[in-house]
């Protein structure tokens, strides 16, 4: 029987596929008989695709976590996006599936392809009813094969129901032993790699993956300079352990600082006076990067590393956070890959204190734009960005003023490669010059009027830059109004730093007291309440540099 209110009923979003997609669209092609070596019935679908090779494609037909290495959806969203270059023809055959089904298509291979469970929101594309959603765990991410490369695991923890948390712990890691010589460092401490790839929970926000700034410049850290160390899971649950004794608290249990909340490590109280400094980062469950030819990064072999993982669970359950980092040797190795940001300082602190001078004031729509500018020599080969909700839209602008990269999914950030690598060796500063701008929303609805349910509000940031507890720098100062019937252009700021401002300057009538003051500027920091400003630049130099 289906459930009241509803005419169909689905187990699984990937059951809601095959009803919504496969069945109308598919299978009267791909079928039993197999055209194309394919076939979309039920209950064969699922093994037909799950990481399972393609006939005229280097892609497999469907790669969890990543619908731009799957063949499946390539296939499918070339039918609206003409930058997508396949073999053969469009599918279906018929003409593009409807935006709702391509959506659910896209966002089940984004969240891992999971055969039967139901993801968050996907209810909402169709005209059925699903189970109430669970957080799950993704496939594995399967380590490189032996002297190809090597794989870091982010010991699990578990995110409450209904909940965002961003957390701090560190771990002692040393897979020297499995990177061979000509891939190593002259000290022994560091792999050469060039291309590196991670997975996670489909839960997560970001993950970045830090090291001691003093490892990253080539000196050696000693755990146990760090305190807190103990056994997490097994038998040994809890006890004291030395990091680096890695067998002490068994196979299947991590020897660990506590895991306490932390914005991107910074204060994190069990660091022993180190500063956790990033080496590699996602906002992405799945990411794979790959540098050009002949170029190449390096990544510690033998280091702590501080694990920030930033987790949405939209769920009602509690569930898992994992995560998975591959690196992968670099077989030629001629230019090292180098990055810059709009700070000027790599991934530096994502333009915070900048918004916090310049960000939008409640209910207006700004521009903000700030200038990069590439070295001689330089060669131009990745373009990306990083802010929060309240980021509309995102461009970057080359030295001749044309369009090269443009994003307005926030929590999706593309990354455009430039391929060719862009030649940038004029000696006038203004032709290596990029410009990043961002268009920031605060609280205009699409009819240009104030909105007080999306303006920033200060009663619903939780902690500034710090993390939980902190009050200062990231929260901010409210100065208009959002309670229905006021006047939103009154300034209700009373002088004090503080969650609320002075409520009565926005009652509806002298004295009505219903007057909320609550809304802000926007402010840069690390919540999802702040907003970030960051675009980013990867170049190489054509010769060898020494740091």
């Amino acid at each position: 029987e289906p459930t009241p209110d509803c005419d169909i009923d689905y187990e699984s979003t990937f059951d809601a596929i095959q009803g919504e997609v496969f069945d109308p669209y598919c299978v009267g092609c791909h079928n039993e008989n197999a055209l194309g070596g394919l076939d979309l019935s039920a209950g064969a679908s699922h093994a037909q695709l799950f990481e399972q090779d393609s006939v005229a494609s280097s892609f497999p037909r469907v790669y969890p976590g990543d619908e731009q290495r799957s063949f499946l959806w390539l296939k499918v969203a070339a039918h609206v996006d003409d930058e997508i270059m396949i073999s053969g023809g469009n599918m279906p055959p018929s003409g593009p599936l409807p935006e709702n089904l391509l959506e659910l298509l896209r966002v089940w291979i984004y969240s891992g392809a999971p055969e039967e469970e139901v993801l968050v929101e996907t209810e909402d594309l169709i005209d059925a009813c699903l189970p109430e959603p669970e957080l799950f765990d993704i496939e594995p991410l399967d380590p490189p094969a032996e002297g190809e490369g090597v794989q870091f695991v982010m010991p699990s923890y578990m995110v409450p129901p209904a909940s965002e948390v961003e957390v701090c712990f560190a771990t002692y890691v040393d897979v020297c032993d499995q990177v061979p010589d000509e891939y190593k460092t002259e000290d022994g401490n560091f792999l050469i790699y060039d291309t590196f790839e991670v997975r996670q929970n489909n839960s997560s926000h970001h993950t970045l993956f830090q090291a001691p700034a003093e490892t990253l410049r080539g000196n050696y850290v000693d755990p146990n300079e760090l305190d807190g160390w103990a056994c997490r899971g097994g038998d040994r649950d809890g006890e004291t352990c030395d990091p680096l004794d890695m067998g002490y608290c068994g196979d299947d249990a991590t020897c660990a600082t506590p895991l306490v909340p932390s914005t991107a490590c910074i204060g994190y109280p069990h660091a022993g006076g180190t500063n956790p400094t990033t080496f590699v980062g996602t906002q992405q469950p799945q990411l794979r990067t790959e540098n050009y030819e002949g170029v190449y990064s390096f990544a510690p072999c033998r280091t702590v590393i501080f694990w920030n993982s930033h987790a949405f669970n939209l769920t009602q359950t509690e569930g898992p956070m994992r995560s998975r980092l591959n690196f992968e040797f670099a077989e030629e190795q001629l230019y090292v890959a180098r990055g810059i940001s709009t700070d000027g300082k790599g991934l530096g602190n994502f333009g915070i204190p900048r918004l916090a001078a310049e960000g939008a004031p409640p209910y207006t729509i700004e521009d903000m734009c700030s200038d990069v500018t590439l070295p001689q020599g330089a060669r131009l080969t990745e373009l990306s960005s990083h802010t929060h909700k309240r980021g509309k839209r995102s461009w970057w602008i080359g030295p001749r003023l044309e369009l090269l990269y443009e994003n307005r999914i926030y929590n999706d950030p593309p990354t455009t490669r430039v391929n060719p690598p862009m030649e940038l060796d004029s000696e006038d500063p203004a032709d290596r010059t990029f410009r990043f701008c961002t268009t920031f929303n605060n609280g205009v609805d699409e009819d240009g009027n104030p909105d007080p349910e999306t303006v920033t509000r200060a009663s619903r940031i939780p902690y500034g830059v710090g993390g939980p507890g902190n009050t200062g720098f990231g929260t901010c100062e409210p100065e208009a109004c959002v309670n229905p019937g006021a006047d939103f252009t009154i300034n209700c700021d009373d002088g004090r730093y503080n969650r609320r401002g002075n409520d009565a300057a926005c009652d509806t009538s002298p004295g009505a007291g219903d007057g909320v003051c609550d809304a802000c500027q926007i402010m840069g920091g690390v919540t999802t309440e702040n907003e970030m400003f960051q675009g980013r630049l990867e170049y190489f130099l054509e010769k060898l540099l020494q740091d």
